[in-house]
């Protein structure tokens, strides 16, 4: 029977230089020429998704900004496309103008250093962060499409993260915040906001609906805090093994490591490759 199979990307797909191992190319190319399909499912918005080498996978569809954006194949095309002109956008969120500024305002006077996630770009105060190895490395993926967050036209997003080394009134911060937010705490002081009402199982039942697949031929793989409701939702949750261990027990199954071929022994476990 054929499966949807969805991927996150960072910790599951590809580690934290953008190196994909060649066993997972090969595993997701062998589990497609087996009729199953195959899913981006990433927290990162769509405008960070860009990577030539990730679509040279080859994907069925993506599930972007948590949830927030559902894109599959447009007209004459079999595999979705790194530009979303070429995809057929079936689903988008965007936090509306006014909710923006606000946001923007709020995160500025709690000192929240901020990276704000959009379809097309991505939107830092870059002088907030100081010499940061991560932003540097934004720097060099995003180039034009790097925009600040202030100073310049209103940003146009779908979510954001914060770091809060440097925050002031943190409690009143992120209790305002949560109002309309759902917060993935990644790390003591890094944290992602994104609207109420969306996950990445959310985008699994949005592509389920599409499709008119079942929820229960769904398999999903992630490492991450973010990871944990796709996990529980999908028919098999898998978890990769040297990922946060907060997405351990929502899964069905454990496999090895990133580097440890871990995506191929999950889809020869789940007899989807041979």
């Amino acid at each position: 029977m054929k499966k949807l199979l969805f991927f996150d990307i960072d910790g599951t797909l590809w580690d934290n230089r953008s190196r994909i191992p060649k066993s997972t190319v090969n595993a997701i190319r062998r589990a497609r020429a087996n009729g199953h399909l195959a899913f981006i499912n990433s927290g990162r918005s769509r405008g960070y998704i860009r990577a030539p080498h990730l679509f040279d996978i080859g994907f069925d569809g993506i599930v972007s900004g948590d949830g927030t954006m559902i894109e599959l194949p447009g007209p004459g095309e079999s595999v979705c496309h790194p530009r979303i002109s070429r995809n057929r956008v079936c689903s988008y969120y965007e936090i509306p103008p006014e909710e923006t500024r606000e946001i923007v305002s709020l995160l500025k006077r709690h000192r929240f250093c901020s990276i704000l996630e959009g379809r097309d770009h991505l939107y830092i105060d870059k002088e907030d962060f100081g010499d940061d190895a991560y932003i540097r490395h934004i720097e060099e993926d995003m180039g034009a499409d790097l925009l600040p967050m202030t100073g310049g036209e209103l940003p146009v997003i779908t979510k954001f993260s914060c770091d809060l080394r440097h925050a002031v009134d943190i409690d009143e911060g992120l209790r305002k915040i949560g109002e309309r937010f759902d917060a993935i705490r990644h790390t003591d002081m890094v944290i992602e906001f994104v609207p109420k009402g969306f996950t990445k199982a959310t985008g699994i039942e949005d592509v389920c609906r599409l499709l008119g697949a079942s929820p229960e031929d769904t398999v999903a793989f992630g490492d991450g805090a973010n990871d944990v409701p796709m996990l529980e939702y999908a028919g098999v949750g898998v978890a990769m093994g040297d990922g946060n261990p907060l997405s351990h027990p929502a899964a069905d199954y454990v496999t090895a490591g990133l580097w440890e071929d871990g995506i191929e022994k999950a889809l020869r476990h789940l007899s989807l490759i041979s």
